[in-house]
């Protein structure tokens, strides 16, 4: 089974900086690839503050330069890698 790939244009300050690929392993995975594809392409109910539940503007918090590691991104709710929001609801 194929697993999806995803681009990201990645832009600082508004200049375009490239693009990262990502590969979603739904086959093991799956609530957490439907939620992240969820997420890149603003396909779900708005933030419990009204705002838009995706990825657009959010910040990178973690990024490991090692070729095929990994970037984190995604605290749109608090900006300091504190804040977290499901689309499936309320997590602790």
């Amino acid at each position: 089974m194929r697993t999806p790939l995803t681009r990201k244009q990645i832009t600082i300050g508004g200049s375009p900086m490239g693009r990262i690929t990502r590969e979603l392993f739904t086959n093991t995975n799956p609530r957490d690839g439907r939620e992240f594809l969820m997420l890149l392409q603003r396909r779900e109910a708005n933030r419990k503050e009204g705002k838009p539940l995706w990825y657009k503007g959010s910040a990178f918090h973690s990024v490991d330069w090692t070729p095929d590691f990994m970037c984190e991104e995604g605290d749109y709710t608090r900006g300091n890698v504190s804040g977290r929001e499901s689309i499936y609801g309320d997590i602790s």
